[in-house]
């Protein structure tokens, strides 16, 4: 639509796809680039659904470069994300960042849904052939995506999900993976994911042959590709599955203390998942220092996310395990490296089928 000449993208979309606890968000954004990024993230709505859509629940409204003033009081930069949740607004100024509408709706995510006894989650999830799912929890690039992404299982989704009664549920409907160093024999389901409609963010190309060079980290590593989930030929649609009958903690330990793979109790579990452990990888090299990282997973009080998690765990029997993706050198550098996929799916896999075979 149009308003005093000025060009405004509006999508109507949803979060979550299990339909008892489904939010309706408005996205109102100023760049056609925000649009189709929040088109491939959020659940696209059918036709009958976008008829009937109604009053948004939560609304979005993202004016790109155009900067706050910094001369408001309090205000010490031209850039501002701003959420209230009162008025179910988020308004973002001066940043071209696409990600922080995808984090914003993952924020209300977590103030909304554990007033309705449901775990929101930072993980990915993947379902076998027998109906087992397993949960990926992990930090920023410690291989949600690429472990969940297996071809050899179905893909409910790669980085936000709930935890309910009724199971688990994505969040959005689409993925968000990170491109360096990505290749055609490594990730192949990523690789042919980026066709036309995916988005690419802070990649070096060709302007004459419009290839991607995905080893150039000359911008940034946080190179990413958004696509919709249906890009991925063994998604799961709807992205829904049973209670997970594995859970995964994924921790990128630079310091090798944690062995490739340990068997958690649930106390164990608990612990590492309200740790939030991992290293700081920036730069995939050797490092001259070590730095430890704790995530907190608390957005409100303990009590909301440490005893929803125990109370899952506990009545689901889940087998929960830590996968350790980093390793350190005999002279106390940090390799910041992820290890190889085919290593990891390895080792995941070995692990699942000895402790399936342990419950029969």
């Amino acid at each position: 639509m149009k308003n005093h000449d000025v060009q405004v993208f509006v999508n109507d979309q949803f979060l979550n796809w299990d339909p008892q606890n489904r939010v309706k968000v408005r996205i109102v954004s100023a760049r056609a680039y925000h649009s189709l990024f929040m088109h491939n993230m959020c659940i696209r709505p059918t036709p009958e659904e976008l008829e009937n859509f109604g009053t948004p629940d939560f609304t979005i409204y993202n004016a790109g470069q155009f900067p706050c003033n910094r001369y408001t009081h309090y205000m010490t930069s031209s850039t501002s994300i701003d959420l209230n949740l009162a008025r179910r607004e988020m308004v973002i100024l001066g940043t071209q960042y696409a990600g922080e509408m995808k984090k914003g709706l993952f924020s209300v995510m977590h103030y909304l849904m554990p007033k309705r006894q449901i775990l929101s989650l930072h993980s990915g999830c993947n379902m076998g052939k027998d109906g087992d799912v397993a949960l990926f929890f992990g930090l920023s690039g410690t291989g949600k995506t690429t472990l969940s992404t297996d071809h050899n299982r179905y893909l409910i989704g790669d980085d936000e999900h709930c935890w309910g009664d009724n199971g688990v549920s994505n969040i959005e409907g689409g993925c968000y993976a990170k491109c360096i160093d990505l290749s055609r024999e490594k990730e192949p389901d990523i690789w042919n994911a980026i066709k036309f409609g995916a988005v690419l963010e802070n990649v070096v190309f060709d302007e004459h042959t419009r290839e991607v060079d995905y080893s150039d980290k000359s911008v940034t590593e946080n190179t990413r590709a958004a696509y919709p989930i249906e890009y991925i030929p063994n998604a799961k649609i709807p992205c829904v599955g049973p209670h997970p009958k594995n859970v995964i903690l994924l921790a990128c330990d630079a310091f090798g203390v944690l062995p490739p793979v340990s068997k958690l109790n649930l106390a164990q579990t608990m612990y590492h998942f309200i740790s939030g452990y991992t290293a700081l990888l920036e730069q995939r090299m050797v490092l001259r220092s070590q730095r430890q990282h704790f995530q907190l997973a608390l957005v409100q009080h303990l009590s909301c996310c440490i005893l929803p998690s125990m109370q899952q765990c506990w009545l689901r029997r889940c087998r929960s395990m830590v996968l350790q993706d980093g390793s350190s050198t005999l002279d106390g550098q940090v390799e910041a490296m992820v290890v190889a996929a085919a290593s990891s799916y390895r080792t995941l896999e070995k692990s699942l089928m000895r402790y399936t075979l342990a419950a029969c």
